[in-house]
């Protein structure tokens, strides 16, 4: 039997896996409780991530049904990535990281509007091959650039060793 391709939930959750672990650290006692709250949101989110509610296409699922499968895995990616930033924007952070936590917040709403544009412009069919090759559409300059903003943001809220 063959086995299904991981598809755009691979792809995604890799992404919403970096972008709710991203800033993870903090060595400064005064950042501590920010930085655990972090990481609960991140947890949170990589359970949801984990537990989608999209599965993956049968093997013999039309190519309109493994469009429509792409389209909603994007979208579930996106939703749990706009409840991170809800989630982020809810915080008060040290005024220390309040200006990366604030980046960091746009960064994620940017690359949930790249998710939803991607999603949007897929086609209307796609064969499984198509599927497990989705990664490349998803690198796109928006996403890309989403990518650069969430690392800058990062780096810019914890100081190198």
């Amino acid at each position: 039997m063959k086995s299904r391709p991981a598809g755009p939930p691979a792809a995604v959750a890799a992404l919403v896996a970096l972008i709710a672990f991203a800033c993870n650290g903090g060595e400064q006692l005064s950042l501590e409780s920010y930085f655990e709250r972090l990481d609960k949101i991140g947890e949170q989110a990589s359970l949801r991530s984990s537990t989608r509610t999209t599965g993956p296409p049968a093997e013999n699922a039309s190519e309109e049904e493994i469009a429509a499968y792409a389209r909603s895995s994007l979208a579930e990616s996106s939703t749990i990535m706009r409840e991170v930033h809800d989630s982020f924007d809810e915080l008060e952070p040290p005024s220390r990281v309040k200006k990366p936590h604030d980046q960091f917040v746009d960064a994620l709403d940017t690359t949930a509007d790249a998710v939803d544009k991607v999603a949007g412009e897929l086609p209307d069919t796609l064969t499984l091959t198509d599927l497990q090759t989705l990664g490349v559409v998803l690198d796109t300059p928006e996403l890309n650039e989403a990518s650069d903003q969430l690392d800058r943001a990062c780096a810019a809220a914890v100081p190198p060793p």
